[in-house]
């Protein structure tokens, strides 16, 4: 069955071809077979291969699990759809459900309210009036502390209508360590708040 090591070696080099990670260790996990077979019918067989291609096979077979369970589609809340298509389009609903698991929801009435120097806050509804700015539906607050973090005090802000996620510091670094993807994304949306800030600010 020489045709066997041939298929093997094609689908090889066709995995070197496509950029899909997932096509890849599909691509990898079939060539294995083939070559399996091939030094399984050889006279005497060849365990030793056979052994090495089934252990590429395994780790490929977990590594397309992990794929899997990281992409596959989950039910978001409208506050995650609102999250994940505002601040982090690029990331998969399991990773924006991880994330959203870790914070408090906090719904501000008229009362002034202390923000932690030591927490991230995300603004899902409304508005809060913090230093004469205005932190909008869909913006940050408390991106400095989380940069460059001090050992200040609570501030305290106002708002009427407003309702935030927070998170500690500690959570949001533990989340972003588990993917380089999420540090990222986190970033390039700390960028473009800050941005569209400076351009408010600009205007008026």
């Amino acid at each position: 069955m020489d045709w066997a090591i041939h298929v093997a070696n094609v689908l090889i080099l066709c995995s070197f071809l496509v950029s899909n990670v997932t096509s890849l260790r599909v691509l990898s996990i079939t060539a294995g077979v083939f070559f399996g077979l091939y030094f399984l019918t050889r006279a005497p067989p060849a365990y030793g291969p056979v052994c090495w291609n089934v252990l590429f096979g395994l780790v490929n077979s977990v590594k397309l699990i992990r794929i899997w369970r990281q992409r596959r589609k989950i039910p978001l809340s409208e506050d995650e759809i609102f999250l994940r298509e505002h601040i982090f389009p690029k990331l998969f609903p399991v990773d924006i459900r991880s994330l959203s698991s870790q914070a408090h929801i906090q719904d501000l009435s008229s009362n002034a309210l202390k923000i932690e120097s030591n927490r991230l806050y995300f603004v899902l509804q409304g508005s809060i009036d913090l230093d004469n700015q205005n932190i909008s539906k869909g913006s940050f607050l408390g991106i400095g502390n989380y940069l460059k973090p001090d050992q200040s005090s609570a501030v305290e802000v106002s708002s009427t209508d407003a309702r935030c996620f927070s998170w500690t510091h500690t959570d949001i670094q533990n989340w972003t360590n588990k993917d380089k993807q999420r540090k990222n994304q986190l970033i390039f949306a700390f960028s473009q708040d800050l941005l569209n800030r400076s351009a408010q600010e600009s205007a008026s």
